[in-house]
């Protein structure tokens, strides 16, 4: 069946290596409606492969939308998808491997996925892909802010599985898990080798239902069973802490759905405890979603537009300033490195150029372009780079990243954060020093469980 879907796939596909890079897929593919459960194995004659019309949708999602038309070689993206239908029959794990091809649903799906990424691959652009719609789900619930689980970050850095650091009043917390914990075992099940993701996936699960790891503490030499009751996960992506009289820290790893209101609420923090002058901390922040993004910036820059996001074919269009938005008019020092991209890199950019701050530290990353986000008729998600972002002094994003006015320099600093200590010098100018609070003692507390955080179960 699925060989059989493969050839009808194919000459298909020959069909649209001839058709002008805007052409739209087969029209048998868009009129086809999705498969029932008890479909999907059924070979009904002349009918079309419907495993197969996610694909057809990416191929129109792509030449609608890609970024860099050049790249949308119809020949190019046929051959690769092809390639990538081959190496998912090569997969070992595969049904189809052993030449014997399955009849059931998963096996067409690893032929549609396998197509699909061997001509997002053609693109050259890693940033282009597909998820899974278990991998959807997934990343959904660590952009979103909450999860539910056992409230953990875990990691595996080439060894066992351990507990980084349990989040504070969670479930792992009340069960007394620390950090150093080692995970043998999920429910009975053995997690030595496992990817990290896989890990986390058997950990997580609905709220209010249970389950049991099992751990090594540290010097312990018997296992011990700990059962957990799941729980509704809130992670924080902004946290404000005062450095000294006068000067607070806004701490921001990433931009999620909760983000612009975690940020009011430390800026309301910060100002009750008497700060006057901010160091706003985007080192290591990939990112995110961009409408909390321009209302964070929209907090710090009086006016004009945010960013602006030009596409494939030149057409700019503005994000501008939430006019909703209070206006912070403190001093303003913005750290950031090469961790720091995509939304974060958006933000600095704009009240740079705004002339609302001097960022410190490290050259960006340098993650200018903009991914939308599709749902495709399986529930998997298809990400497309379908423009650039270009800030308000008409700097692209996309290359090289930002240049710090205050390159990090650790000399004559004694501190275990220089180019923190760096910003807050830059700030103490507007202040008279305080003999309570000497240079160097800056050791901020570090966010360890973070929406952009691998492994959170």
């Amino acid at each position: 069946m699925l060989v059989v879907l493969a050839l009808l796939w194919v000459r298909d596909a020959e069909v649209a290596l001839g058709a002008p890079v805007d052409a739209p897929p087969p029209a048998s593919y868009r009129a086809t409606p999705p498969l029932t459960a008890g479909q999907q194995g059924a070979d009904d004659g002349d009918a079309p492969p419907h495993v197969l019309v996610v694909f057809w949708e990416v191929w129109e999602i792509v030449h609608a939308e890609f970024l860099d038309r050049p790249a949308l070689d119809s020949q190019r993206l046929v051959h690769g998808a092809i390639r990538g239908m081959v190496e998912s029959l090569e997969d070992p794990s595969s049904p189809l491997a052993d030449g014997f091809p399955s009849r059931s649903a998963p096996d067409a799906q690893r032929l549609t996925y396998g197509a699909i990424r061997g001509m997002l691959r053609t693109l050259g652009d890693a940033d282009t892909r597909l998820r899974t719609p278990e991998e959807s789900r997934a990343e959904a619930a660590g952009w979103s802010g909450e999860l539910e689980g056992i409230g953990a970050c875990i990691e595996a850095r080439g060894g066992p599985v351990r507990v980084d650091a349990p989040i504070a009043e969670s479930p792992a917390a009340r069960a007394g898990l620390v950090s150093g914990d080692l995970i043998l075992a999920v429910d009975g099940r053995p997690v030595e080798g496992l990817p990290l993701r896989e890990v986390v996936a058997r950990i997580r699960g609905p709220r209010d239902t249970e389950v049991t790891l099992t751990i090594r503490r540290a010097e312990a030499t018997a296992p011990v069973d700990v059962t957990l009751v799941r729980a509704q996960i809130r992670l924080l992506s902004a946290r404000g802490t005062l450095l000294e009289p006068g000067i607070g820290l806004l701490r921001v790893t990433a931009f999620t759905g909760g983000t612009d209101e975690e940020v009011g609420a430390a800026l309301e923090y910060l100002r009750r405890e008497g700060a006057r002058a901010l160091v706003l901390d985007l080192r290591g922040n990939p990112g995110g979603w961009l409408e909390p993004a321009i209302a964070v910036a929209s907090r710090f820059v009086p006016d004009g537009p945010i960013v602006w996001k030009e596409d494939g074919r030149g057409e700019r269009q503005p994000y501008d300033r939430r006019a909703d938005q209070p206006l912070l008019e403190w001093p303003l020092v913005v750290l950031v490195d090469r961790g720091t991209a995509s939304a974060a890199e958006v933000v600095a950019a704009a009240v740079r150029d705004a002339d609302r701050a001097r960022l410190a530290g490290q050259p960006t990353y340098g993650k200018g372009t903009v991914q939308y986000v599709h749902e495709l008729s399986d529930s998997s998600w298809l990400f497309v780079t379908a423009a650039r972002w270009i800030s308000p002094a008409g700097t692209r994003l996309d290359q090289g990243g930002l240049t710090p006015d205050v390159p990090e320099d650790a000399s004559g600093i004694d501190a275990a954060d220089a180019v923190l200590e760096q910003a807050v010098q830059l700030l103490r100018q507007g202040f008279p020093p305080d003999p309570t609070w000497p240079a160097g003692s800056l050791s901020p507390p570090q966010e360890r469980c973070t929406p952009n955080s691998t492994g959170v179960a």
